[in-house]
């Protein structure tokens, strides 16, 4: 009895040592990508302790904490989607975007919110280990699942919006069901000016991105410019990470000079103009081969976004990586995670380098959020999120497509293990 005893305190204590050192480890890579310089750091490695990075140290430092041999590697930060509708799908059984959202709105929350958390696996299983959740997630379904999923290492880390704010019928069609709309958004009327009282859910709910409408496209409507001030005004909008704007058209573009709002989503439609110089542009281009599978592709009006996606750039706009890919189907072998990694040929072809598209997924969706000491970089005191590719995403970007090794919110996930 006492040796079985002793049996299982020696097996006991030796978990206990695993978990100690799968605590606290070294990743020692080919080279780890600085994105705040877009350059490659050589003869590094770095320490990682529970969550975080810790220190970074020359690769022959002796040390007797275990290593992860990525020597053969290139080590990134892990990806950044700064658009994502975990919450919504779009069909080939849809007729048009406003009937899918009415199918989506009445589904349950339940329903959508284990749908949601499957998204967010394959998300980690194609590199990407932030997403940033924004809108068409009913009442707040994406802040719950931000808070039930925050220290899981099986999921990214996930930035939730809540409901995206809007007047008359958000993007529903004037003739939606009554009612229906008021669940996927948060609709005022005109001229209301009882902001303190409309954000207070955000803020109790700790949203980490405001999103407002200034176009409800393909629906009519839309906030005003004065809106947006008024929000910029109202106590308590600094806890926002980020408040940024749903705008498509050239009359929206105004409205976003007007108010003083330096993030937007789309500006699929806008002009180049000095004035939008330094705004956070979340582009949102679907490649062509996807627009095409899911008979959504034009070409003139394909062409007119990738022209405008490369003169924001231009002009000095910093791009986020955010394709506004919500489609889905239930054919064997279809991953969303996947086809939104295939979106970076929009980028490419919109003549994007391999560096600016590199910025667009690390460093700039970081700094839209003010987060750019904790995701998007590789230093110490940043989230231990990271991610190896066997080819230089510099030279080939398409290197990108597949992901040898993750790391996330600390946990090795790496096939090689700790040594």
């Amino acid at each position: 009895m006492l040796i079985k005893l002793l049996k299982g305190f020696i097996f006991f204590f030796c978990l206990q040592l695993a978990s100690l050192a799968a605590a606290e480890y070294y990743v020692k890579p080919h080279a780890y990508f600085d994105s705040v310089k877009g350059s490659w750091v050589y003869g590094k490695k770095i320490r990682i302790k529970n969550q975080k990075i810790v220190s970074i140290d020359d690769a022959g430092l002796k040390t007797v904490i275990p290593v992860v041999d990525l020597r053969s590697s290139y080590l990134l930060p892990g990806l950044i989607d700064a658009h994502a509708h975990l919450f919504f799908t779009q069909t080939k059984k849809d007729s048009s975007f406003e009937n899918a959202l009415e199918r989506e709105a009445r589904l349950g929350s339940d329903v959508r919110t284990a749908r949601a958390k499957d998204f967010l696996k394959a998300y980690l299983t194609e590199g990407f280990t932030s997403v940033f959740d924004l809108g068409n997630s009913g009442q707040f379904l994406d802040v719950k699942l931000r808070d039930e999923i925050h220290d899981d290492p099986d999921y990214p880390l996930l930035l939730a919006s809540g409901p995206g704010i809007s007047n008359g019928k958000g993007q529903f069609a004037s003739g939606a069901a009554p009612g229906v709309a008021g669940q996927e958004y948060t609709l005022i009327n005109d001229g209301q000016t009882d902001w303190n009282n409309i954000l207070k859910p955000y803020l109790n709910h700790h949203v980490d991105i405001l999103k407002i409408y200034f176009d409800n496209d393909p629906s009519s409507g839309g906030l005003s410019s004065d809106d947006a001030k008024r929000i910029l005004q109202t106590p308590g909008v600094k806890n926002f990470k980020k408040i940024t704007a749903h705008a498509i058209a050239k009359s929206s573009m105004e409205k976003l000079i007007e108010s003083s709002l330096t993030n937007v989503e789309h500006a699929s439609m806008f002009t180049a103009d000095k004035r939008l110089k330094n705004i956070f542009v979340t582009v949102t281009g679907i490649d062509r081969a996807s627009l095409k599978e899911f008979d959504y592709f034009k070409e003139p009006f394909y062409q007119y976004e990738l022209q405008i996606a490369k003169q924001l750039s231009k002009n000095g706009n910093k791009i986020l990586f955010g394709p506004d890919f919500y489609f889905h189907s239930d054919a064997p072998g279809f991953s969303r995670a996947k086809k939104i990694k295939q979106t970076i040929d929009f980028f490419k072809e919109a003549g994007f380098s391999n560096k600016e598209i590199l910025s667009a997924m690390t460093y700039n969706p970081a700094l839209s959020v003010k987060m750019n000491k904790l995701i998007g970089v590789i230093r110490p005191g940043a989230f231990a999120n990271l991610i190896a590719v066997k080819k230089d995403p510099l030279l080939d970007i398409d290197s990108l497509k597949t992901i040898e090794c993750i790391i996330n919110k600390g946990r090795n996930f790496c096939p090689t293990g700790i040594r």
